[in-house]
């Protein structure tokens, strides 16, 4: 279990809502997706981040997941990065130190 921030993923489409709510233990990656005709819609991911510690203080974020980018979430002292690899999206959530601006060995991984 990580210390500082739970996800709460939900994939997005035109037409539904697929979701789940999950701990991802420390330098654990969690595949994340769905199977057969839903898989080919264009998605996106709406992710929020919640301190651990204290559920009233959380972000919400939707991601594309046909394009890699990257954000820094300061209020969760948090980097969100998405990239491709094989065809598949990874979602990365990395502490960002306010200290050092610089990143910190932990991270979540989410395979979609």
């Amino acid at each position: 279990e990580h210390c500082c921030l739970v996800l709460n993923p939900q994939i997005v489409s035109n037409t539904e809502r697929f979701g789940s709510h999950f701990k991802v233990p420390f330098g654990e990656r969690v595949a994340f997706g769905r199977a057969g005709e839903a898989a080919a819609t264009k998605d996106r991911l709406h992710l929020v981040l919640t301190d651990k510690d204290d559920n009233s203080n959380s972000y919400p974020l939707e991601l594309n997941l046909d394009r890699a980018s990257e954000r820094e979430i300061s209020e969760m002292n948090a980097r969100v990065c998405v990239k491709l690899q094989d065809r598949v999206a990874v979602v990365i959530v990395s502490h960002v130190s306010t200290a050092a601006a610089q990143n910190i060995v932990w991270g979540y991984d989410l395979e979609v």
